[in-house]
């Protein structure tokens, strides 16, 4: 569906405006890179709609499929909050950056800023079809499932709560025996643990997931008071897929389990699906079917 949705030849009357079907919207007043991107789209087959600024976005905001929006490398966080303003219009849009600079730092403030997708000049046609993939199944897909294990009562719920606003679905719990019991009957997209969980620290409930078959193909990151390197290794050898030191900005959070969400479901669709009929797989198929009839 999104492939024949993204691979629509538009109208004329499509052409002129915003697609009955939805589309890509580019956001900037780059016209050089403008041009680029929808030289791109055309041979992609991608359909995209191009506007000025974020309140003419705001505009067609029902019936986009994602927002790539264009950076100034001289004043990107004026991109950056064109971001964040969109996402609290919508919290479920796919975000994407497209920019003349790849500079490290600009792509890391964009995953913070929200971005599940980045791309530098020259835009090759295959790659902008592959942003547009990614920003279209963000917008719509379910809403993300995440389990917060903490025994942080009162830092559990402000950070659920910013989770919750940004339409991320939340579980808060403070036992490993409450874990498993949820994931014996649902697999959420990802589990955010601490280290200093009472019982069974936060490096074994990693590790006794990745070594289970059942779960160790769900997305784990620590969010921890404990910022040594020390620890940050200990968190990526037992498996951890990030690590988010205490404290932490709410919005940092919501834009980091935007993106590492989206990252995780994107390697979960690809291993799932034939790469040459699309078709599902045998495992994921049975398990589609299984969880269909219950």
């Amino acid at each position: 569906l999104l492939r024949a949705r993204s691979a629509a030849k538009p109208s004329d009357d499509q052409n002129a405006g915003t697609s009955s079907l939805g589309s890509v919207l580019i956001v900037g007043e780059d016209r050089r890179l403008t041009e680029a991107l929808q030289g791109a789209a055309a041979e992609a087959l991608v359909a995209v709609d191009v506007v000025a600024d974020v309140d003419e976005a705001a505009v067609n905001l029902d019936r986009a499929t994602g927002v790539l929006i264009l950076l100034d490398p001289a004043r990107p966080e004026l991109g950056f909050e064109t971001a964040r303003r969109l996402n609290d219009l919508e919290p479920r849009l796919g975000i994407g950056f497209v920019s003349s600079a790849d500079h490290v730092d600009i792509q890391v403030e964009a995953i913070h800023a929200g971005g599940v997708a980045f791309l530098s000049t020259p835009v090759e046609s295959h790659l902008l079809r592959r942003a547009a993939d990614l920003v279209t199944q963000t917008t719509l897909d379910e809403a993300p499932h995440v389990v917060m294990l903490d025994d942080d009562v009162e830092l559990t719920a402000l950070l659920g709560a910013a989770l919750e606003r940004a339409g991320i679905r939340v579980t808060s719990m403070r036992s490993a025996t409450e874990l498993l019991d949820l994931l014996a009957t649902t697999q959420p997209d990802l589990v955010l643990l601490d280290i200093g969980i009472p019982g069974i620290s936060g490096f074994d409930i990693c590790k006794l997931l990745r070594a289970s078959p059942r779960y160790n193909g769900i997305a784990v990151a620590f969010l921890s008071g404990q910022r040594d390197v020390a620890a940050r290794l200990a968190g990526y050898e037992a498996g951890a897929d990030d690590f988010i030191p205490k404290p932490v900005r709410p919005d940092e959070l919501v834009a980091r389990v935007r993106a590492r969400v989206c990252r995780h479901r994107g390697l979960r669709e690809a291993a799932d699906r034939d790469p040459l009929t699309d078709l599902l797989r045998r495992h994921a198929f049975l398990d589609r079917a299984a969880s269909l009839l219950a």
